[in-house]
């Protein structure tokens, strides 16, 4: 083995080291830098070389710089987000159709009063102003349920839209 190449050798082997330092360098600089995860360079063998029969050693090369992680934290951690991004989502679209049915006033109550104007028919079937009052009521809430399912239609349209122009 020659001057040459044991110099060769050593320069090899200190800019391999060189970029371990620099990635070491970059771990401690981003210690408190959020969502940062320590980095690495995987050494590997250089291939040996074969002179005068012998195969001798040719140093260390960085394989590349790869991030340490605990792969059991981090896919728990996909998972959560994904999970608390469907919440999020679920909980604007079930606050949107909330706001189409009222807890007061809203369809609960006119079909209270539709089904006290059946109560009141069955107690008098042969009024005609109770028979008027049935007629109205059922006509009214059948005009609320259309406004209902045409304000939930446009929610579904409009989320589909923005589902796909998330996509």
């Amino acid at each position: 083995m020659s001057i040459n190449s044991i110099l060769s050798l050593a320069a090899n082997a200190l800019q391999t080291e060189q970029q371990a330092i620099q990635t070491t360098g970059n771990n401690l600089a981003n210690i408190s830098t959020p969502g940062y995860s320590r980095e690495r360079v995987n050494l590997v063998s250089a291939a040996p070389a074969f002179e005068g029969g012998v195969l001798i050693g040719s140093g260390v090369n960085a394989a590349g710089v790869q991030r340490v992680v605990d792969g059991f934290t981090e896919a728990q951690l996909l998972t959560l987000n994904g999970n608390v991004g469907y919440s999020q989502a679920e909980n604007q679209a079930l606050a949107s159709v909330q706001g189409v049915f009222p807890t007061s006033g809203g369809i609960d109550a006119a079909l209270s009063a539709f089904f006290g104007s059946l109560s009141d028919l069955a107690n008098n079937p042969s009024d005609p102003a109770t028979r008027e009052s049935v007629i109205g009521q059922a006509t009214t809430e059948t005009s609320r349920f259309r406004r209902a399912r045409r304000a939930v239609s446009r929610l579904i349209f409009r989320e589909a839209k923005c589902s796909k122009e998330r996509a």
